[in-house]
């Protein structure tokens, strides 16, 4: 569930102006939670999920960052080391 939850956050980070809402269901085998049933998520699974991937897309974000201004690409770097368009 964290997986799938963190891969749509990812995917949707793109248009972060538009609003979704992510709603997931599942199905597992014979033994297991639905015994076979496709159903909803359980409420409190499907929350933690949003939480983590939301907080995981924080973390990259800061990590990008970070690594912009290791790496000088801040957009401070001296004239003679900018490309040209």
């Amino acid at each position: 569930m964290r997986e799938a939850a963190r891969i749509m956050y990812i995917a949707h980070e793109d248009s972060k102006d538009k609003e979704f809402e992510l709603e997931m269901t599942w199905v597992s085998s014979m033994s297991g939670p639905t015994k076979g049933r496709h159903e909803e998520v359980p409420k409190e699974l499907q929350e933690e999920a949003e939480r983590l991937a939301k907080k995981a897309l924080e973390g990259d974000e800061e990590d990008e960052d970070d690594a912009a201004k290791e790496a000088g690409t801040a957009g401070d770097a001296p004239a003679g080391d900018r490309m040209e368009e």
